[in-house]
């Protein structure tokens, strides 16, 4: 619940907004500084500030993040999504770490070498010689970002020596490269070798494997390393993978033609359309206010007018792409240990292909009943979606327990 809000319009740095926004024990301030060298300039660059009063410890942020707007509407909104967000890291034991990687491949045009990736980490609590550290990696889907992987993260009842990690993919979240130009598409490869990079980085490695969870975009990653890097990981889930013979033609036509309806919405009634009826399985009962919605919808604003409608464009164009024979042969070459979860009302993700998937390759699959690609039962809340629900599911797949009755 929001206590206060308070606004100033002075300050050190000459003239500037903070919006303070306090919920409980938390302040979560936006500072919108005109940096434009034109006094006259009406166009400001909002920096997200939250702040934590109380206890030294204080929520371990996000990188910083700056965004231009055109005005200044929504950003109450924007300021307590993406505050409540850096709380909620903070509040779930993750940090924000990084690492610089030197690529073999041309990026940003062929400009940049040396990339840096971010990423969420909870480390381990307690380990020992007879119960060493375990690694489960968690690789999100397209336009998603790590922290979106928070509810599932809480809901996984993991033991005090595992280790998790939650991936920003490139050009995502944490990582974005910019918002002039919107981005530049390198290819799976490229994207690739930066998660694999990363995940070496990190310690991952044939004598140090780790589980290894995709979630749409994300198991069809995960997919693409097993072809090539199957020797780092252990157990792996896909979770609603959207592997391209297996991603919905209706999806797949929206998604060509109009990619704003779906992941790459920029307006509160493409946000409303994307949730609710052409990607994510939403019940509309279920969604938050316009107030919240207006927020998470300023925020993607912030990566400036087309930036992920350029790259569902560009993904689809992607030449490197799996095929059958591919994805069955990277998914059957340890079938014990892989696990597929659906919904059976994915808008993304065609349920009975990846059932037809499973089936082929011998792998155990669990069907949600009355789950979207997202979206929960009808009746349940925006915070119940299909991470949580599958999160016992996957805890038993990792943990080797027996499996939930559906």
């Amino acid at each position: 619940a929001v206590r206060t809000v308070r606004e100033t319009f002075q300050c050190t740095l000459g003239q500037c907004t903070y919006v303070e926004v306090t919920l409980r024990h938390w302040t979560l301030r936006s500072r919108i500084i005109n940096t434009n060298t034109n006094t006259n300039s009406r166009v400001p660059t909002l920096h997200f500030e939250p702040e934590h009063f109380g206890t030294p410890a204080g929520p371990t942020c996000t990188p910083p993040m700056t965004a231009v707007f055109g005005d200044t509407s929504g950003l109450l909104a924007s300021t307590l999504v993406h505050g409540v967000t850096a709380v909620a890291v903070w509040r779930a034991g993750f940090q924000w770490k990084s690492v610089d990687l030197n690529l073999s491949l041309e990026m940003a045009a062929g400009s940049h070498r040396t990339v840096t990736m971010h990423y969420l980490e909870r480390e381990a609590t307690r380990t020992s010689s007879g119960c060493p550290q375990k690694t489960v990696v968690l690789i999100p889907g397209l336009t998603m970002d790590a922290a979106t992987f928070l509810p599932l993260a809480a809901k996984l009842d993991f033991p005090p020596n595992y280790r998790t990690v939650l991936v920003e993919l490139p050009a995502q979240g944490a990582n974005r490269l910019g918002a002039t130009p919107p981005w530049v598409w390198h290819g799976g490869a490229a994207r690739d070798e930066l998660i694999v990079g990363l995940l070496t980085a990190i310690g991952i490695s044939a004598q140090n494997k780790a589980d290894v969870l995709g979630y749409s975009l994300g198991g069809a990653i995960v997919g693409r390393l097993l072809r090539s890097r199957s020797e780092l990981f252990h157990k792996r889930i896909f979770l609603s993978p959207a592997f391209f013979s297996c991603i919905d033609p209706a999806f797949a036509e929206a998604a060509a033609i109009a990619p704003r309806k779906v992941h790459a919405y920029e307006t509160l009634d493409e946000i409303k359309m994307a949730f609710t009826e052409t990607a994510f399985g939403f019940y509309a009962d279920a969604l938050p206010s316009d107030f919240i919605l207006g927020g998470l919808v300023r925020l993607r604003q912030s990566y400036g007018s087309g930036y992920y409608a350029s790259m569902v464009e560009a993904l689809l164009a992607d030449g490197d792409v799996e095929d059958d024979d591919e994805i069955d042969s990277a998914i059957a070459t340890a079938t014990a240990d892989a696990l597929i979860v659906i919904g059976d009302r994915d808008n993304c993700v065609n349920p009975s292909a990846v059932q037809e998937l499973a089936h082929r390759t011998g792998v155990a699959c669990v069907v949600l009943k009355d789950v979207g690609h997202v979206g929960g039962p009808q009746g349940s809340s925006f915070h119940k979606t299909i991470f949580t629900i599958a999160a016992p599911h996957i805890s038993a797949h990792l943990l080797g327990r027996q499996k939930p009755k559906l």
